[in-house]
């Protein structure tokens, strides 16, 4: 099963029907993510916010398999590959869809690992899903220095109306932005009011921030570091270079 939710025949709603709901965390939490937690498996900030985040899904859902689409930077050049996107304007958006599988017995480390090797290889190299995702899942980080910011960034703060139409039919049943910012993290919950229980999203914002606790405490209790395969840009799984690394020492 790739979906954490319950099937529904219900069609999707639109927009203006959506259900939201917005948490806040302390600075201390942001402070945290930047500091000893990346460093046991030299993992990044989404990475583990993303892994916080399925931890939760399942804690209340069961569903230990999810396929989630990753929201990321249209312009980047890794992404962009070989089309040429210099003579063009505005904001280019893409949607990987991954399927992420978490450990069946709650292994942090395990999760952790798993989670940062599907955002690394933004699903290159796994087999095709089934059907599209029906989560999306997006990151902003508004701590990064200044020449690393959107252009977009410096008119944050101006009046553009409403993003996505009010009729437009929704694409996913629940859309999730976590933005890292210097007062600390917001995570926005959006979801599908026909297709979820009302009660759900009240209920998913406290698991994922105990489940952040979690994954940020045993990380910080990690001596050393632990490599994946995207570390060593070795076309292996985590068994195999758990089997190298432990032959080596």
């Amino acid at each position: 099963m790739t979906s954490p939710f319950p099937p529904s025949t219900a069609p999707r709603s639109s927009h203006a029907d959506s259900i939201k709901t917005t948490l806040s965390l302390d600075a201390s939490l942001a402070a945290r993510l930047r500091g000893r937690a990346l460093t046991a498996y030299s993992s990044r900030v989404d990475e583990l916010l993303l892994t916080a985040l399925l931890r939760a899904l399942r804690r209340l859902t069961g569903g230990r398999v999810v396929s989630v689409a990753l929201e990321g930077h249209g312009r980047d050049p890794e992404l962009a590959g070989e089309l040429d996107l210099g003579r063009t304007v505005g904001w280019f958006t893409t949607l990987s869809p991954v399927s992420i599988a978490l450990s069946e017995r709650e292994d942090v480390a395990l999760d952790v690992k798993q989670t940062k090797e599907a955002v690394r290889t933004r699903g290159k190299g796994m087999p095709e899903l089934e059907r599209w995702p029906e989560i999306a899942f997006n990151f902003v980080d508004e701590t990064a220095p200044p020449s690393e910011l959107s252009p977009f960034a410096l008119i944050d703060d101006v009046a553009v109306g409403a993003l996505i139409a009010p009729a437009a039919p929704r694409w996913f049943d629940l859309a999730v932005l976590i933005t890292l910012r210097p007062g600390g993290i917001t995570l926005e919950l959006d979801a599908d009011s026909g297709r979820l229980p009302v009660e759900f999203l009240p209920a998913l914002s406290p698991a994922f921030a105990a489940e952040l606790e979690l994954v940020l405490s045993h990380c910080e209790r990690q001596e050393g570091v632990e490599f994946t395969p995207s570390d060593v840009d070795l076309p292996m799984t985590l068994d195999e270079l758990d089997d190298v690394l432990s032959g080596i020492g």
